[in-house]
């Protein structure tokens, strides 16, 4: 299942907040990546309580509610659209893909997700 409003929302409003967007990490003192926006939301935007968290569920209870479920292929990669069996990656990969390897902008991963 693509991406869900809420998590749309969430990355749409990170965008035009001017949130700093990282890579290869969920959060730093100075930002997030797009899989970092979800689990900060989840914190009520509370950067301290976000980075302080260990628990991964928590992580991944973030993920299922903006609708990171199933597998999806890459929307850039054009190994992966020339590709007869392209390769799949879960929903939650995905954005990790896009935001580290293409290292796509907040708005973009919301649009194509």
């Amino acid at each position: 299942m693509p991406l869900n409003d809420l998590g749309r929302q969430i990355l749409v409003d990170a965008a035009l907040k001017g949130r700093h967007q990282i890579y290869s990490k969920l959060h730093s003192g100075t930002g997030s990546c797009a899989l970092g926006q979800f689990h900060l939301a989840k914190h009520d935007y509370d950067e301290m309580k976000a980075i302080m968290c260990q628990s991964l569920q928590c992580v991944f209870n973030a993920y299922e509610e903006v609708g990171l479920v199933g597998k999806e292929q890459c929307c850039v990669c054009t190994i992966c659209e020339n590709n007869e069996n392209p390769l799949l990656f879960n929903e939650k990969d995905l954005i990790l893909h896009l935001n580290d390897v293409h290292q796509l902008d907040f708005l973009t991963i919301a649009r194509k997700v």
